[in-house]
């Protein structure tokens, strides 16, 4: 997103008024990591002076991306099947995930 000649230019100008706020600095970086803007995040805490987002961060949200293009597709089993590969102890401690996926799954075999 800011790459290229100018970027630190066009970054400065259109985030500048957040950078003035921790808060905000840091409610905006969370919102692009949480949906999967990964270049724009980095982009935006470079801008901001911070540091850019870890490996295990990065990590975090490419599996999530694996998990929503599967629920996206349809697939609910293997949703489940990678959702306790990928994050072990969630469906025992949302029990109401796993009830919601297969709610899903019925909701998608009955015909319209």
């Amino acid at each position: 997103m800011c790459s290229g000649m100018g970027a630190d230019v066009w970054c400065a100008v259109a985030w500048g008024p957040l950078v003035e706020s921790k808060m905000s600095t840091k409610l905006v970086l969370e919102f692009l990591q949480h949906h999967g803007h990964l270049k724009a995040a980095e982009a935006f805490a470079k801008a901001c002076g911070l540091a850019g987002l870890s490996e295990e961060e990065i990590d975090v949200v490419h599996k999530r991306q694996q998990l929503a293009a599967l629920v996206m597709a349809g697939d609910i089993d293997a949703t489940i099947s990678s959702l306790t590969e990928l994050f072990p102890t969630l469906l025992n401690k949302v029990p109401q995930l796993r009830f919601e996926l297969r709610c899903l799954q019925f909701v998608e075999m009955v015909p319209c």
